[in-house]
């Protein structure tokens, strides 16, 4: 909370705030071919979820103050996609993704990948809100 004051001190008056996160959920893992989508898993993201959900109630907190006016938010799916499931594993390890994922679920992706041509998919929620300082 400390954090967004100072943004509210920093701003001019009538700036605006563009805030951008994942929403408070598991990301879903697919794979996709030419004519299906299956999902296998999820990634688990239970420490992530519970930094939103506290990112959150600051948030919260800040408009109930009266610093912030809420203009506008959408929420939308982020997907990206990766041709293995290594390749992915490596967009992790280098990005230091904290989720866990199943064994199940990367064997599964991996013996669907190697009967179709296809790609990995991970999807997830995010939420993107403009607010103006008040």
């Amino acid at each position: 909370m400390h954090a967004l004051r100072k943004l509210h001190t920093a701003l001019r008056p009538l700036g605006v705030l563009l805030d951008i996160h994942p929403e408070p959920q598991h990301a879903v893992v697919e794979i996709r071919t030419a004519d299906q989508t299956i999902a296998v898993g999820q990634v688990d993201q239970t420490q992530d979820i519970g930094e939103i959900a506290s990112a959150r109630a600051a948030l919260r907190q800040v408009l109930a103050e009266g610093l912030f006016i809420l203009e506008r938010e959408l929420t939308f799916d982020f997907v990206r996609h990766f041709e293995s499931v290594e390749t992915w594993l490596a967009y992790r390890a280098e990005r230091k993704s904290r989720g866990t994922i199943a064994d199940e679920t990367l064997a599964r992706s991996r013996a669907l990948l190697a009967q179709a041509p296809g790609e990995l998919c991970v999807r997830g929620g995010v939420r993107a809100a403009g607010y103006r300082k008040a």
